[in-house]
């Protein structure tokens, strides 16, 4: 029954196709979706971005909206129609754009209008959003598209409304779970023995901004990150709720910190970077050494990292990629209790990476391929304080 009614409701939104009106209506209400609204369904719904890795702030306003409305319920007049309304329908309506694809469990790749006839959803084994080679190509915008639908999930469990709930679980599971596939399989992973610890995994997660190079060729240093941290937060919400249906996200999460801390050097194409391969040839005078923004891992070897062309974006993704090593080693509990705590402490490259945070942050010089204004100095010089504060707290 539960199926049937299920699918029904799925398909009667997806066939109420987007109407977009002639003069765009606005809206201030939908944060970082933007303004521009349209009709789908009979209902104004965001436009929000197309591509998943800009999606993730979109999705956290509507979230943040979700929350809003409990508290004022004249929302639902002033925006048309209830607020877990309006995001279904922007789910709904997001899944079914072009670029989005899912895998059955048969194999075969399909539209979402496509998957959710063949036995309404039972059959879906992945989700993704393709590239112009019709490949999944970017982690972070996989991970941060579960994390989300998850949350919805969890608000929609809240209000008792249990269909939705179990829908928004079903395409975070699908989300997921490219992330969680091999690449020759269709997903994003590229697992290997760890050589430098015995019976270990290591796993890079291909995570690229760019739509014509193939998924293998991803290797940006603060995606990785994301994605890692981003299941850290689905097992946390996973546990917190009771959701034992959904993977375990231990191995995944200590397969990926494994390749950074504990994974041979990169060596060539079929093999993916450690954290070693993105010290950069930019060092400051007064010591530390910058990260790589990212490393295509189909190069030759030995290979070589690269930074963006604008020294501003060098120094503000030095910094997220401390802001994210942070809070893994301070939240992830499979990495607190695990021999990858020692690996980060005594990580020479991390060691190097602070080093250069702590020597912005007081006023030193920078070579030229990075630039960071004041604001960003004291961001740097935070997170090296923070950083060492991290090692000696997570000392088991």
């Amino acid at each position: 029954m539960f199926a049937r009614f299920w699918m029904l409701s799925v398909i009667t939104i997806l066939l109420s196709s987007p109407v977009a009106t002639a003069e765009p209506a606005r809206s201030d209400q939908f944060g970082s979706c933007g303004r521009e609204v349209r009709q789908s369904g009979g209902i104004n719904v965001p436009v929000g971005p197309t591509y998943w890795h800009g999606l993730s702030e979109c999705l956290r306003s509507l979230r943040n909206l979700w929350l809003q409305s409990r508290k004022e319920p004249d929302l639902a007049n002033e925006l048309g129609a209830p607020v877990p309304d309006i995001i279904r329908t922007f789910v709904t309506d997001k899944m079914d754009e072009d670029r989005v694809r899912f895998r059955l469990e048969d194999g075969s790749v399909v539209s979402f209008a496509d998957a959710v006839k063949a036995d309404g959803g039972a059959g879906i084994h992945s989700a993704m959003q393709v590239n112009d080679l019709g490949q999944p190509y970017n982690g972070m915008g996989q991970s941060g598209m579960a994390y989300f639908l998850y949350q919805l999930a969890g608000l929609a469990e809240d209000d008792g409304d249990a269909e939705s709930s179990r829908f928004y679980r079903m395409l975070g599971r699908a989300s997921l779970q490219t992330l969680l596939d091999d690449v020759d399989e269709g997903g994003l992973a590229s697992r290997s023995a760890c050589h430098t610890a015995a019976g270990e995994t290591c796993a890079w997660y291909h995570s690229i901004t760019r739509r014509d190079w193939a998924a293998d060729g991803g290797g940006t240093l603060n995606q990785m990150l994301h994605v890692v941290r981003d299941m850290g937060m689905m097992k946390s919400d996973f546990s917190r709720r009771g959701w034992a249906s959904e993977p375990d996200l231990t191995a995944p999460i200590t397969e990926g910190l494994n390749q950074l801390f504990l994974g041979q050097p990169y060596d060539g194409a079929g093999t993916s970077p450690n954290l070693f391969d993105f010290i950069s040839n930019a060092r400051n005078p007064a010591g530390g050494i910058w990260a790589w923004y990212g490393f295509n891992t189909r190069q030759p070897s030995p290979g070589q990292g690269y930074f963006l062309d604008d020294p501003d974006k060098n120094c503000s993704y030095h910094a997220h990629v401390l802001d994210l090593v942070i809070s893994i080693l301070e939240k992830l509990d499979p990495v607190r209790d695990s021999a990858l705590i020692q690996a980060a402490q005594t990580s020479p490259a991390l060691d190097g990476f602070r080093a250069a945070a702590e020597t912005a942050g007081e006023g030193g010089a920078l070579p030229d391929s990075v630039s960071c204004s004041p604001d960003m100095r004291a961001r740097l010089a935070e997170d090296a304080q923070i950083m060492m504060g991290s090692y000696a707290a997570s000392q088991p």
